[in-house]
C-alpha cells in the first residue's frame, strides 16, 4: 500500500524543476499457511496408522517437529517488510540555454533519495533493523540542434548516474538475530 505525489514547475521559459515523492508500506502475510495447514491435519492421522509402533510414532513426531522448526525459522525470515524503502523522491532540475552562443544546449542534475531499507523483522517482538539510505547525484547535458540527414531534430545528450560513485554495495536483507547477512544490494556505479 501507498501513495505518491509529483510537482512540476516551470518558473521562467529556460528553467523546469521535477519533484516525485512516494510512500510504501509492504508487508506479507499468510506465508506458508498451506504447509501448516498440511502438517496440522495429516499428523494426527499418521499417528493413528502408526498404532502399536512406538519407535514410528517418535519419528513421526520429530520429523513433524522439525518441520515446524524450520517453518518458524523460515517465517522469522520471510516476514515482515524485508527490502521495502518506505520514503522515496527524486529532484530533478534543468535549465535550457535559449540564445546566445550556448542557444540549445541544456544542462541539469538530479538527486534520487531512498530511505533506510527493512533488512530484519523479529516475527515475536516486531523488533526490526533497517539499513542505510541512499541519496544518488546525477547530471547530464544535451544539445539539440536540425538534424544533418534531412527535417528533423537531433539531440545529443551524455547522463552521468550516480555523480560520487556511492554506495555501491548495501545490506539487503539480515536474518531475524541481526548477527549474518542473508542477501546484499549492488548499485549502479558512476
Amino acid at each position: 500500500k501507498g501513495y505518491e505525489v509529483e510537482f512540476v514547475a516551470n518558473p521562467t521559459k529556460s528553467i523546469s524543476v521535477r519533484f516525485g515523492y512516494s510512500y510504501s508500506d509492504r508487508t506479507r502475510a499468510n506465508i506458508f499457511q498451506e504447509i501448516f495447514d498440511y502438517y496440522g491435519t495429516n499428523t494426527p492421522k499418521w499417528l493413528v496408522l502408526a498404532a502399536g509402533n512406538p519407535g514410528l510414532i517418535e519419528t513421526i513426531k520429530s520429523e513433524v517437529d522439525l518441520v515446524y522448526t524450520k517453518l518458524d525459522d523460515q517465517l522469522d525470515v520471510q516476514s515482515g517488510g524485508l527490502g521495502n524503502r518506505p520514503h522515496k523522491f527524486n529532484l530533478t532540475g534543468r535549465y535550457q540555454f535559449r540564445d546566445g552562443l550556448l542557444k540549445s544546449l541544456t544542462i541539469g542534475g538530479a538527486a534520487r533519495y531512498q530511505g533506510a531499507n527493512t533488512m530484519s523483522y523479529n516475527r515475536t517482538t516486531g523488533a526490526t533493523t533497517k539499513g542505510n539510505e541512499t541519496l544518488f547525484g546525477d547530471a547530464f547535458v544535451s544539445y539539440q540542434r536540425k538534424s544533418f540527414l534531412g527535417p528533423g531534430n537531433m539531440k545529443f545528450q551524455i547522463n552521468v548516474r550516480n555523480l560520487t560513485n556511492d554506495y555501491l554495495a548495501g545490506i539487503g536483507r539480515r536474518n531475524a538475530d541481526g548477527n549474518a547477512i542473508r542477501r546484499v544490494y549492488l548499485n549502479e556505479p558512476r
